[in-house]
């Protein structure tokens, strides 16, 4: 290595995509947002130790910027290397050199046992600008994927992180900014001023004003209507909507195309309404992740919705039972946004029982190719 760079991070991605010599472009876009989080590290940490300062210097980026300048093992282990090291480069009493070595320390030991933390505690852990950055990074893996963050010294600690960890991560920031949101619910209750609360397939109860949409709405005749809206709302550290900020806009559907669909969602609110213990005195309550899961898998297959049948799991969660031909699938979505989707084949007596994931293009490559033309 020449004396102007030092290695920073090894980063290896492991799993079935990166068994091969080519790396997943979207998997490139990851060094990027990673390097954007040590970026944000490494500013908090210098206005820290410069009292006074209220932002970095103009070359700061430029100094601390890293490169990939080798790849271990094919396309599984990039290297992240601090280039031109600038000797007489100094921030706050750090050189360029300590101040990236401390960054680097610091974002590990956010990232320590990050699998058991909770949103809470991730909260605690992160700045809202390192949440920030981090609610784009890890989107592009899979539920099989893995990426192991550290340095390339023996003794130095090791991080592993999967789809379960990044997700965790995700909520937490999620609970910290607005997102845009689409939700369809049902009005519980209206009153003759147009305020109407609406139990949604995402769980918990909004509040809406009917009149200050831009349709003709009846306020007499709303009361049971399915109604359909994109608003800005805030998330709890479940993922569950707590709020919404801005209704961007809302209309109660007539469309004859969409009333399977209305009739289907109404179905799966139901399900919101079982208490504990609604099975015999056992039963765990449905709850917002579940419902919405079914919500969205039951539009990603090719199926009339009123041909899918919806029932409550004993476990916690709602299971779709639709049938194609000779097959009658069980999709099963819990409380923990875990999918599980088993089939069984009455003519060849075969079936299959598989863990799903939580992503459209695969769910539907995965269940073709388990029972053919089906989506």
């Amino acid at each position: 290595m020449s004396e102007n760079k030092k290695s920073i991070i090894r980063i290896k991605f492991k799993g079935p995509r990166f068994d091969g010599d080519a790396m997943p472009l979207g998997s490139v876009a990851e060094l990027t947002r990673l390097q954007r989080i040590l970026f944000e590290i490494a500013r908090t940490q210098y206005l820290l130790e410069a009292p006074g300062k209220v932002r970095v210097p103009n070359n700061f980026y430029e100094k601390l910027s890293l490169g990939v300048t080798k790849f271990k093992n094919g396309s599984k282990s990039p290297v992240l290397e601090l280039e031109n090291i600038d000797p007489q480069a100094s921030f706050a009493g750090f050189t360029q050199e300590d101040l990236i070595t401390l960054t680097y320390n610091k974002f590990i030991s956010k990232l320590n046992d990050l699998s058991t933390k909770s949103p809470s505690e991730i909260t605690s852990t992160f700045s809202p600008q390192e949440l920030s950055l981090f609610r784009t990074f890890g989107s592009t893996l899979h539920d099989d994927d893995e990426v192991l963050l550290g340095r390339r010294k023996r003794g130095h600690q090791r991080i592993k992180l999967n789809r379960d960890a990044i997700s965790r991560v995700h909520l937490a920031a999620d609970s910290l900014f607005d997102t845009n949101v689409k939700l369809i619910g049902r009005i519980e209750a209206v009153s003759l001023s147009g305020k109407a609360s609406v139990k949604t397939v995402d769980n918990g109860t909004l509040n809406l004003n009917l009149t200050e949409s831009n349709i003709d709405i009846d306020l007499s005749n709303a009361l049971g209507k399915t109604i359909e809206a994109t608003a800005i709302a805030s998330r709890d550290l479940s993922g569950t909507i707590k709020s919404l900020k801005d209704i961007i806009k809302y209309s109660i559907p007539e469309n004859v195309d969409k009333s399977n669909q209305l009739l289907f969602a109404e179905k799966l609110i139901r399900l919101l309404d079982l208490e504990s213990g609604w099975y015999e005195g056992e039963g765990i309550k449905p709850r917002g992740p579940a419902i919405s899961t079914a919500y969205k898998i039951a539009g990603w297959m090719n199926i009339d919705y009123s041909k899918i049948p919806v029932s409550p799991l004993i476990d916690g969660g709602a299971n779709l039972t639709p049938r194609f031909n000779d097959w009658l699938l069980s999709i099963q979505c819990y409380n923990n946004s875990r999918i599980e989707v088993s089939g069984y084949n009455k003519s060849s007596k075969s079936g299959f029982d598989e863990f799903f994931p939580n992503e459209k293009d695969r769910f539907q490559n995965l269940l073709t190719s388990k029972i053919g033309d089906f989506l």
